[in-house]
């Protein structure tokens, strides 16, 4: 029923895309954004709850930050979803992701596979240090990290990173075993 009309592509920047979609018979372009959540809960103003839209106001934010929360605790990867109508033109942009309405999260699950663990512990028998860099967030990565045996008492963030001179980025990269996003 929909079709697709434009496309505001990923970045790494951004950490989010949108489409634009158009249904037969409607007045206006759909304008619907996915990505990391702490990119797109930001844009939103409103959210859609059984049907009904109403202000994104601070409780309610709160309480999708403590669903989120919960995902990732799991070990869930979360992409935020929101939407918003547009009007029908030619082409559209960033400045478009704004006024949205939090439609709410998908999570990914990811498995890790039973045999990770034994490799991990003969590799540390044959002296070979394991180091985790990805790209979920650090609750994410400590849930599947721990699963797996490594050590999670030092997860670095990339905001953690961003704050550190040389000297400390070497002391922190030989310390920390997992650096996510």
């Amino acid at each position: 029923a929909y079709t697709k009309i434009d496309e505001v592509p990923f970045d790494f920047e951004r950490r989010r895309l949108s489409v634009v979609t158009h249904t037969a018979g409607e007045a206006h372009h759909l304008f619907v954004t996915k990505g990391a959540p702490e990119s797109v809960l930001p844009l939103a103003d409103r959210i859609e709850i059984g049907g009904v839209i109403t202000a994104l106001d601070d409780a309610t934010r709160a309480q999708v930050m403590a669903t989120h929360d919960a995902m990732c605790a799991e070990g869930l990867r979360v992409l935020a979803v929101a939407w918003r109508r547009i009007d029908v033109r030619p082409a559209y942009g960033k400045a478009d992701e704004t006024a949205l309405v939090f439609a709410g999260f998908i999570g990914f699950a990811d498995p890790v596979l039973p045999e990770v663990a034994d490799v991990l512990r003969d590799l540390k028998a044959d002296g070979v240090t394991v180091k985790i860099l990805t790209g979920d967030n650090d609750v994410v990565a400590r849930h599947v990290c721990a699963a797996i045996g490594l050590d999670t008492s030092l997860v670095v963030t990339g905001d953690d990173l961003a704050r550190l001179d040389d000297g400390a980025l070497g002391h922190v990269a030989e310390q920390a075993m997992v650096f996510s996003r």
